[in-house]
């Protein structure tokens, strides 16, 4: 088991979370890069819920949006909550393209 697991790979870390599930013990932390319009002012964000973070990209109404980089995050969304994985902390670490961030899931097993 692993204390911590970097997943670095904005484009396509959602498709490892389910691996990592089976190598994690309680309290493991996975940082899970992303990329997702912006959803929050400032730096950081203290654990929440990825329903709420869903909403959120989901309202902001990016109908039309083609862009495979828009449903990335919403899709390892969907992998977080169905694997049990807790949100402790999100990062934005920086810009990806105009009011799109590469974003840090600092996640809890």
């Amino acid at each position: 088991f692993f204390d911590a697991i970097i997943l670095n790979l904005p484009r396509l870390a959602h498709r490892f979370l389910d691996a990592c599930k089976p190598r994690c013990k309680r309290g493991t932390r996975l940082f899970w890069y992303t990329i997702a319009w912006e959803f929050f002012d400032g730096k950081e964000m203290e654990g929440t819920d990825p329903i709420i973070i869903q909403d959120q990209l989901r309202g902001q109404g990016l109908k039309g949006d083609t862009n495979p980089t828009s449903e990335i995050c919403t899709d390892g969304l969907d992998a977080v909550k169905a694997l049990g994985f807790t949100i402790d902390r999100i990062t934005r670490v920086k810009p990806f393209s105009p009011y799109k961030y590469t974003y840090c899931f600092e996640l809890l097993a």
